[in-house]
């Protein structure tokens, strides 16, 4: 134990953290083109759910009209 609390514990303990520190993954940069992204794939991710909601909802509508007619068609 008196190796780990002895006269130079606190180098040791000032190495020990700077270890630590290298290991912490190091922070991304941003600037106003990053920010710019960010808010575009957002709100494009919105646009497009609603555009597909609503292209669903249309092609319900279209097979269940479809469907209907399906039997008045004979074939000749």
């Amino acid at each position: 134990m008196w190796h780990l609390f002895g006269p130079n514990s606190a180098s040791s303990y000032f190495r020990l953290e700077k270890a630590i520190a290298n290991w912490k993954p190091t922070r991304i940069q941003t600037d106003s083109t990053t920010n710019f992204w960010t808010v575009y794939k957002k709100v494009a991710d919105e646009h497009d759910h609603d555009l597909i909601s609503k292209c669903v909802g249309d092609l319900d509508t279209s097979l269940l009209f479809v469907s209907a007619f399906i039997p008045l068609v004979r074939p000749v």
